[in-house]
């Protein structure tokens, strides 16, 4: 007798999988919104996400990690994940920009706006990292695995103009992030919670 694959046992349905249990229900920023053990944090502006840049990070990531799918999810705005319907959409290293922006159309809002101002989170079906932003906090995150190369880190941090939290505002040149415009009590959490 022969068995159809389980949602779990295709790349998009890990991938999927990996999305969810990446985060922490019932959490949000400035509070550590990732669980298990990761080796970095990236922060970088949370619509740079959902620009060019992205494009050029997930396929620097599926290379990296050797996998094959990405799944992005719209967590809408509410911390409550499981047990409810999320909308998601699938990349692979052959996802242009374009068909990117139609995907992030069909899960973010509708009306004139192209996304929603929500949360979002995406993975590999290798899971060795995950995207996580707030987009009315203007901030996303990208939480490395110890397997993802330093070459790897280092032009991430170049195409996301991303950076550590435990660089100080002042050590960073260029157009990286820059935790400095945070309100203090905000940036202290954040600090506190990813240092």
């Amino acid at each position: 007798m022969t068995g159809s694959k389980t949602a779990t046992e295709t790349p998009a349905g890990r991938a999927f999988a990996n999305a969810i249990a990446a985060i922490k229900e019932d959490t949000l920023f400035p509070d550590k919104v990732f669980a298990g053990d990761w080796d970095d944090y990236l922060f970088f502006e949370s619509l740079t996400l959902f620009g060019s840049e992205f494009i050029d990070a997930k396929n620097l990531l599926l290379r990296d990690e050797d996998a094959s799918t990405i799944a992005m999810i719209n967590l809408g705005c509410t911390p409550v994940v499981r047990g409810r319907r999320v909308e998601t959409t699938f990349l692979e290293e052959g996802t242009q920009r374009s068909d990117f922006f139609d995907a992030l159309k069909e899960i973010g809002s509708s009306d004139d706006m192209i996304l929603d101002l929500a949360r979002y989170v995406a993975a590999s079906d290798k899971g060795n990292w995950a995207f996580y932003c707030e987009q009315d906090n203007d901030i996303a995150v990208l939480a490395l695995g110890d397997t993802v190369s330093i070459d790897t880190r280092k032009r991430l941090k170049e195409v996301l103009k991303a950076t550590s939290i435990s660089c100080a505002p002042g050590d960073r040149g260029g157009p990286y992030f820059n935790f400095i415009d945070m309100l203090p009590e905000f940036r202290s959490a954040l600090v506190a919670a990813y240092g």
